[in-house]
């Protein structure tokens, strides 16, 4: 991370200002630093140039802080002590954390996640936002959930600053996957690790973006208030989640059986129903492609053998798998001072709705 994403950063804890000490500088760049509160109560460690801001953050990386500690005070390593013999509540972001963590680890550098290359997200990010490429210029977008990174890969050519937020280890992939696409970026990118409950940055951004996450969280309404509470007034905000509408009949049981089988599968370990789907996938694709031609249309996404492998862990992985009618997701926005609320994107797996914060301020 560059030193200027301080100004930016709060902690999600307590929202209150982080002191930074560089630990090791490359070029540019804090490739390993600390972050805490004024009250030393709060450590947040930065390891690959990533600020890890869950609350656990430390205790995992401690190690690799600890090969630092020559650079500390003694006092200051004393709090760090303490702090990583507090009892951190173990809840249900431990079983997402694992499970998109994986998800993503299995995808390749020539992967595209959903079966869209970097172009068609690029147009599907302008077209969900409604907005013209124009408003881009001199934007803070807030990406939650960016995954592999297909909307940072193709916003590098654009005079912004994207800040990419994921809860997964896929942040470190992403990081070599945008130097190696684009070393020289007009756009400022910054990655940081937390979860969507807990963002960890002030209220700057005029463009809010969640395609496909707030559903896997435990709730996806509270995550929705979350978010919005970064968006500045006249800022646009788009969600997409599951539907639980503009489903056929077929789909409707689909959904249901699946449901019934997510029961099972959330308790497999990855790796083992990461093996189921190598074998279903095959028959998952023959069914897509027969049916997309049957039915003259592309009513499911094309996606290579690999890219369908990925979307069957995806719908039988994550703990929680929420579906949302197109009108209770409206009723969010309007509960939340949105104008201008729109439905931008619909198909037969969720629904993407946009909206724009008015000046009001009586729920955030």
């Amino acid at each position: 991370m560059i030193a200027e994403l301080t100004n930016y950063l709060i902690c999600p804890q307590s929202d209150s200002e982080l002191k930074l000490v560089p630990l090791e500088i490359m070029g540019d760049e804090i490739n390993t630093g600390l972050l805490f509160t004024e009250s030393k109560e709060f450590f947040y460690p930065i390891i690959n140039g990533i600020p890890r801001m869950l609350p656990d953050s430390l205790n995992y990386f401690g190690k690799e802080i600890k090969t630092y500690y020559s650079q500390l005070s003694n006092s200051l390593i004393s709090r760090i002590e303490e702090y990583q013999k507090k009892e951190i509540s173990k809840n249900n972001f431990n079983h997402i954390h694992s499970s998109f963590t994986f998800e993503w680890g299995k995808v390749n550098n020539s992967d595209f996640a959903w079966g869209r290359d970097i172009n068609t997200r690029f147009s599907e990010f302008i077209n969900r936002l409604d907005i013209s490429e124009r408003v881009l210029n001199g934007s803070k977008i807030l990406d939650v959930g960016c995954g592999h990174g297909e909307i940072e890969l193709g916003l590098l050519d654009r005079e912004i600053e994207i800040f990419a937020l994921d809860l997964s280890f896929s942040l470190d992939d992403l990081k070599e996957r945008l130097k190696k696409f684009n070393p020289n970026p007009k756009a400022k990118v910054h990655l940081i690790q937390a979860n969507v409950f807990n963002i960890p940055l002030r209220k700057i951004f005029n463009l809010v973006f969640c395609d496909g996450v707030l559903h896997h969280t435990p709730n996806t309404y509270i995550a929705f208030k979350s978010i919005v509470s970064k968006l500045c007034v006249n800022g646009k905000c788009f969600i997409m989640v599951y539907s639980s509408d503009h489903k056929n009949l077929i789909e409707k049981i689909v959904i249901t059986l699946n449901s019934i089988a997510r029961k099972i599968t959330i308790r497999l370990p990855h790796k083992f129903l990461y093996l189921i789907y190598m074998s279903l996938a095959p028959l998952h694709w023959i069914y897509v492609n027969i049916y997309n031609k049957l039915s003259k249309s592309i009513r499911y996404t094309p996606r290579s053998i690999r890219e369908t492998r990925l979307s069957l862990f995806d719908g039988f992985s994550p703990k929680f798998d929420w579906h949302h009618t197109t009108k209770e997701v409206f009723n969010w926005y309007n509960e939340l001072s949105f104008r201008d609320v729109k439905k931008t994107f619909f198909n037969h797996t969720g629904i993407g709705i946009v909206g724009t914060l008015e000046n009001k301020h009586n729920i955030l």
